[in-house]
């Protein structure tokens, strides 16, 4: 006999119960899939290898470093530098404007907990990231334009569903990266 969410044992004449067991109920249990990448390795590796150039259509009213200093937003960034964006992209896309910064494009959210180094020739590049309210959209600016041989490597650091305490495995830690060879601008 169910009431009110709770379970009621009852017996008819001198009734003993010995033990009772109960289990969980898969009442609200369903699949679903979060990305269309089983992991950040697969997620980074859907990267063509091929960065494309990326250009203003109008010409930029501010500069890169004016922009840093302000601390714009992405949407700030897209305006001043007048740059078109992709409407549909199944992968990782990773573009280069003329003045030196990357435009890295994804169809799945690369959240804040996925953090990146570029490194040229093995050397990390001091760099900051700019990101769109959507997650899909990230600006890497490197200080100083990197050009050649480059790496750049996606971090997660994301906490696991149900951790009770912080521990050594209770986050999802991954790396994954992609190389490219960047020219002189």
């Amino acid at each position: 006999m169910r009431r009110a969410g709770r379970v009621a044992l009852v017996a008819e004449g001198a009734s003993v119960f010995s033990s009772v067991h109960v289990d969980g109920l898969d009442a609200y249990r369903f699949e679903f899939t979060t990305s269309r990448f089983d992991d950040l390795a697969e997620h980074v590796g859907s990267f063509s290898g091929a960065v494309h150039e990326v250009t203003s259509l109008a010409q930029p009213t501010q500069s890169v470093a004016a922009m840093l200093s302000a601390n714009t937003t992405f949407a700030q960034w897209m305006t001043t530098f007048a740059l078109p964006l992709r409407t549909v992209f199944d992968r990782l896309e990773i573009s280069l404007h003329t003045t030196g910064f990357l435009l890295v494009e994804s169809p799945d959210p690369l959240g804040t907990d996925v953090a990146m180094t570029l490194s040229r020739g093995g050397t990390d590049q001091s760099i900051t990231l700019v990101r769109d309210n959507t997650g899909r959209r990230i600006l890497v600016i490197p200080t100083t334009p990197a050009t050649g041989d480059c790496t750049l490597t996606f971090w997660i650091d994301r906490p696991r569903y149900r951790a009770a305490t912080a521990d050594g495995d209770s986050n999802l830690r991954a790396s994954a990266s992609v190389e490219f060879v960047l020219p002189a601008l």
